[in-house]
């Protein structure tokens, strides 16, 4: 495992700016459940599982897609609760508020086009927090960032759910990244050390758990804001 110095150095660097970023997802936003999101619901499902997420809280979700987390949000926290989600594509916004409004999921879920690096919330507002395959789009210096912003908007003791592409040594990882340099366009995510950047930050890590999806490791980890 990477030390504190080098585990941002060892991870593949991201290229494009966040308006590139913003333009591409808003680009395949009409196709993404087909091109990426049946690969990671298993995940996203085990994650929101080790939240433990009770009715009445208020949950926070970074980069929710096409929302099919925030309908599972939205049941678990019930009409008292409330589902804030932040997403940097303005389509996958639209996108997912027709589906929560089609299948009767908004009442109670508020989504807001923005960056992560600063979100635009009261400090102390959420019990939970959740992030599916979203931090490894960020770029190196901007990773710390976005996960104290998420802390600041944490209740004390507040958890967050953090699921990633997990950089360990193996072949099929070392592989991965040689296309992610190639086609970063195509494979945008690249894997990197969740857990350990985490704790950089100041959360306490409550538990890890790792995956395969497919031939790639992923990590599941709940951390505490303290």
């Amino acid at each position: 495992m990477s030390t504190e110095e080098d585990v941002y150095e060892e991870i593949r660097s991201v290229q494009r700016s966040r308006t590139e970023a913003r333009k591409h997802y808003d680009r395949i936003s009409g196709i993404y459940d087909y091109i990426e999101g049946a690969f990671e619901k298993k995940y996203r499902k085990l994650a929101l599982d080790h939240l433990e997420i009770r009715p009445g809280e208020k949950v926070l979700e970074i980069g929710f897609g096409t929302g099919h987390s925030l309908k599972e949000l939205s049941s678990r926290v019930g009409s008292e609760g409330r589902v804030v989600g932040i997403d940097i594509s303005s389509e996958m916004c639209r996108i997912s508020k027709e589906r929560l409004l089609a299948e009767s999921f908004s009442e109670n879920v508020e989504l807001i086009c923005a960056d992560a690096v600063w979100i635009p919330l009261k400090e102390h507002t959420f019990h939970k927090g959740f992030m599916s395959f979203t931090l490894e789009l960020f770029k190196e210096e901007e990773i710390g960032l976005v996960l104290n912003e998420i802390r600041r908007v944490l209740k004390e003791e507040g958890k967050l759910c953090l699921v990633s592409l997990f950089r360990e040594e193996d072949a099929f990882v070392e592989l991965y990244e040689i296309f992610h340099d190639l086609f970063p366009s195509i494979l945008d995510c690249r894997p990197i050390y969740p857990k350990k950047m985490l704790e950089d930050v100041g959360f306490d890590i409550e538990e890890v758990k790792k995956e395969k999806m497919g031939i790639l490791p992923i990590q599941i980890v709940t951390a505490v804001s303290r």
